[in-house]
């Protein structure tokens, strides 16, 4: 499958949404700025995500432990933000849950770009959906940030 031309331009914002997600504090660490400016992050990067039609996630390496935004469990149909691996793992079809851990090992070994297409089951109504996905990885923190699009025809 190619790219369409939506997920190339939504490849040239992950800069800045991984931006506004490292503004956000890591859990038990105090916030950076005011909560006004939070906030308002926030607010932009729900915004972006509806203009844009995508949605981010993060997974925690040690918790085994995906967070998703609110576009993103709209496109996955999900109704609850946090996910177990196991969990999340059996609504993707078999070769796609090969892929992501594939392409998630790349990325936290070799540097390589997590940069895929999958086929997601949604939960809200069973449909297969073809998903573009890219992350970054950030390993002081051991997580991987990524955006979802759906790309299904």
């Amino acid at each position: 499958m190619s790219k369409p031309k939506s997920a190339v331009r939504l490849l040239s914002l992950l800069p800045l949404l991984w931006g506004l997600v490292l503004v956000a504090p890591a859990l038990g660490e105090e916030p950076i700025g005011p909560p006004s400016q939070l906030a308002g992050d926030a607010a932009r990067l729900r915004q972006a995500e509806q203009i844009a039609d995508f949605g981010h996630w993060l997974f925690d390496l040690e918790q085994q432990h995906y967070t998703f935004s609110a576009g993103a469990r709209k496109i996955l149909g999900l109704q609850t933000e946090g996910w177990s691996d196991e969990a999340l793992g059996g609504f993707f079809l078999p070769e796609s849950r090969q892929r992501i851990q594939q392409a998630r090992r790349r990325l936290i070994e070799e540097g390589t770009d997590y940069d895929l297409e999958v086929q997601f089951r949604r939960l809200s109504d069973g449909k297969v959906l073809d998903l573009h996905s890219h992350a970054t990885y950030d390993p002081e923190r051991r997580q991987l940030f990524g955006i979802v699009h759906d790309v299904t025809d």
